[in-house]
């Protein structure tokens, strides 16, 4: 099969060198408390919650960029509707 394939499609196999990739960096992560934690180099400060064996945390805020709660439109179509 594998000759039938040479044959059809040719031998000359471009090679391709792997991409170079930075390494990620590691993130200072800093808890507050059981459910507060920063990240200075994202500026960013959320809730976290960890896996069961602690190897991993699902981290997120309530807040946009700006410091607000949720997005402007849903801010927006609150107050329109009195809440």
């Amino acid at each position: 099969m594998k000759r039938l394939l040479d044959r059809l499609f040719g031998t000359n196999k471009i090679e391709v060198a792997p991409a170079a990739v930075e390494p990620l960096a590691q993130l200072q992560v800093r808890e507050f408390s059981e459910r507060l934690i920063t990240i200075d180099a994202l500026d960013f400060v959320g809730q976290f919650a960890k896996s069961p064996n602690g190897q991993f945390r699902l981290i997120w805020s309530d807040r946009n960029p700006e410091g607000k709660r949720g997005l402007k439109a849903a801010d927006q179509a609150a107050s329109a509707i009195g809440c």
